[in-house]
């Protein structure tokens, strides 16, 4: 990306920077939030088991080890009248020396259409998740996520972690 679309990105959609394993992006019609976390099944677990009136207890991260192998972006929503529907996300692993990692998700549903949306907050149903091992060099590596529908791009998040095996 050039010097010259990084600027535009920032001015015209929602770009977020995280090192500390959390990232919100908000307008007036639109609310997202993704904790990077080292299971996702047990988020998942943590998120559809608790009562609507409780918090799930979902914990974020910024490493990658031994014993906690995977990481993954657990992503929220609140969306309130959103017109461009449905949303969608990206999801891509870039190394500590700047290249992509070949392993994606693309366009992975994050907002149906004919989702009945009310003033509760929802998870995403998938995501994608990188599992390491020691063959994988440690390091500073960055998780890009974009939200977007078919049209347009809504949102762009960047969240780094370290894997210190």
């Amino acid at each position: 990306m050039n010097f010259y679309s990084f600027l535009q990105l920032k001015e015209y959609i929602g770009f977020i920077k995280s090192d500390n394993g959390i990232g919100v992006f908000q307008n007036g019609k639109l609310y997202i939030s993704i904790a990077l976390v080292n299971d996702i099944n047990q988020a998942f677990d943590a998120w559809y088991s608790v009562p609507e009136n409780e918090n799930p207890k979902i914990r974020n991260t910024t490493k990658v080890n031994s014993e906690n192998n995977s990481i993954a972006p657990f992503l929220v929503y609140h969306c309130n009248d959103w017109e461009d529907l449905p949303v969608y996300f990206d999801v891509e692993l870039m190394n500590p020396d700047g290249s992509v990692s070949p392993e994606k998700g693309k366009k992975i549903p994050l907002i149906e259409e004919n989702q009945n949306l009310q003033n509760l907050l929802y998870a995403a149903s998938q995501s994608y998740c990188w599992t390491f091992n020691k063959s994988d060099k440690n390091g500073n590596y960055i998780i890009r996520i974009t939200i977007h529908t078919t049209t347009r791009v809504i949102a762009v998040f960047e969240m780094d972690f370290v894997i210190e095996q």
